[in-house]
């Protein structure tokens, strides 16, 4: 098993994983998610959780993706995962 499917795995460390993926580029956080299903049982297995079709995955789950909310918030679902919404710190000017 790879070190990056055994870090995805544990629930925290994919929260810090998207997280930081997010901050950086929200294209990278689709691509994050992809990852995380990859090693949580695979695309088949998102897709039988979510009702979506596989294909579709992939490419919603691309850095060209642009999935709906609804069906991101499916996607979380299914990883056991939601979305938490923080203010942010103000940046200095």
């Amino acid at each position: 098993m790879s070190e990056e499917k055994k870090y995805l795995q544990s629930k925290v460390n994919t929260c810090l994983y998207l997280e930081r993926c997010f901050e950086e580029d929200p294209r990278l956080f689709l691509v994050g998610l992809r990852k995380v299903a990859a090693a949580r049982g695979g695309l088949s297995e998102l897709s039988r959780k979510t009702g979506l079709n596989r294909q579709h995955l992939y490419t919603m789950l691309s850095p060209q993706g642009n999935p709906e909310a609804t069906t991101l918030v499916r996607i979380l679902e299914a990883l056991e995962l939601k979305v938490n919404i923080q203010v942010r710190p103000k940046r200095p000017s």
